[in-house]
């Protein structure tokens, strides 16, 4: 009888140990094309948009008439920021200040003419050109100082990304072409409703584990997820940049639901006017660490980030297509109802977020007496149900091997 599988596989080092982290980050990470933004942002000539880069706005998007632009955030004079949106001290208790001179943050997005330093003045166009600074003479000025420093970005079906090569391909982009249902990926006809941001106290590869873990949503989500998404239909599309994990969804669950899952279910039937949505949910993941997750009526962006070792972060950015407010604008539902749909289907996927919190952290505590105590222990993923795991640990099978060839730990 043939045993399951569990070469290539990767060990524990890779959850704790900080040069394996570092050895990841050298030749995985920052490599990566990272998510910034989207086209909703920036809806039409003259608006900006602080970048969705989650290292504290270091990115400016801008949109002169019909083109996007991505450029670094600080002035060219002295290396402030242009756009800050951080709480500034209020100084209206100071008897030297009025409440109209009280200090507020910037906001991240909206419509400018112009980006313009609050410090000196120094203005710029959209375009990133130097267009006044006061008291000097442009002429005399050091050429690297009379434009913003331009980032490229590659737009992909509605979503921005930085840390690309100006006029290339993102690595999945012709990949998932061929993909059977790759036009549920394009959210160029997508607002952004909402995002939530969600910190870990381990090792981003844990998370994946449980991510790529699809035989745990009936066990683990009995009330919830397990109780809406049909595993019966899974099919697992593997490329060599992305994974898709396809489910179905079940219109009569024979579970007892959660309020938060009732409250969506019953959305989305309505939504659909009772008829089957085409699949559950495509769980899409872009090597390394970028999600693109296709639920009816929503899609969810998020990008999880290996901030250290033992320590990640998920943001996520949830969408709604531009068929709902046509809906709205019909009188086929009230903005209320939308409100209310859009709450309703964050809660719930906050309630499953809240869940797998309690599987990765299991996990992650098991884990770690393995490294501690020195044992190369990998689990025994199923070759189906878990298959995810295994395309997922063989693209980070040459910082293994350099691990290894480095004599480390």
């Amino acid at each position: 009888m043939q045993v399951y599988p569990t070469e290539g596989l990767l060990p524990p080092a890779c959850c704790f140990d900080p040069k394996w982290h570092d050895l990841a980050r050298q030749l995985v990470y920052d490599h990566t094309p990272r998510y910034i933004g989207h086209v909703s942002q920036l809806p039409e000539g003259g608006t900006y948009a602080l970048a969705q880069d989650g290292e504290g706005g270091r990115l400016v998007l801008t949109r002169e008439y019909d083109r996007i632009r991505c450029f670094d955030v600080r002035c060219r004079h002295q290396g402030a920021v242009l756009v800050d949106p951080s709480v500034t001290p209020d100084y209206t208790s100071s008897p030297e200040f009025g409440p109209e001179e009280s200090l507020s943050k910037d906001p991240t997005s909206g419509k400018k003419k112009c980006l313009v330093c609050p410090i000196h003045q120094w203005t710029y166009h959209l375009d990133g050109t130097l267009r006044g600074a006061p008291n000097f003479d442009l002429d005399r000025l050091p050429e690297d100082r009379k434009r913003l420093h331009e980032v490229p970005i590659r737009i992909w079906n509605g979503m921005i990304f930085s840390n690309v090569r100006r006029n290339t391909a993102l690595p999945w982009e012709n990949e998932v072409a061929g993909y059977d249902h790759a036009d549920l990926f394009d959210l160029s006809e997508y607002f952004q409703g909402g995002e939530t941001v969600h910190e870990y106290g381990c090792s981003m590869h844990i998370f994946n584990k449980v991510y790529f873990d699809d035989r745990h949503v009936p066990l683990g989500h009995k009330t919830s997820f397990g109780a809406v998404m049909d595993l019966s239909v899974l099919r697992f599309v593997e490329g060599a940049h992305f994974n898709v994990q396809e489910v179905g969804f079940v219109m009569k669950p024979t579970t007892r639901l959660c309020p938060e899952y009732q409250a969506w279910h019953e959305w989305v039937k309505r939504l659909s006017q009772g008829e089957q949505p085409k699949f559950g949910a495509l769980w899409t993941f872009f090597y390394p660490n970028f999600m693109i997750e296709w639920y009816p009526w929503t899609v969810v962006v998020s990008i999880m980030e290996p901030v250290a070792v033992d320590r990640s972060v998920n943001r996520c950015y949830f969408f709604y297509p531009n068929t709902l407010r046509d809906m709205v604008a019909l009188g086929e539902l009230s903005q209320a109802e939308l409100d209310a749909f859009i709450r309703t289907q964050q809660a719930a996927y906050g309630r499953t977020a809240v869940e797998d919190e309690d599987f990765v952290m299991r996990i992650a505590k098991g884990l770690r007496i393995s490294y501690e105590r020195g044992e190369e222990f990998v689990g025994v993923p199923h070759p189906v149900e878990e298959k995810g795991i295994f395309s997922y640990d063989r693209y980070f099978a040459e910082v293994e091997q350099v691990y290894r060839q480095q004599g480390l730990p």
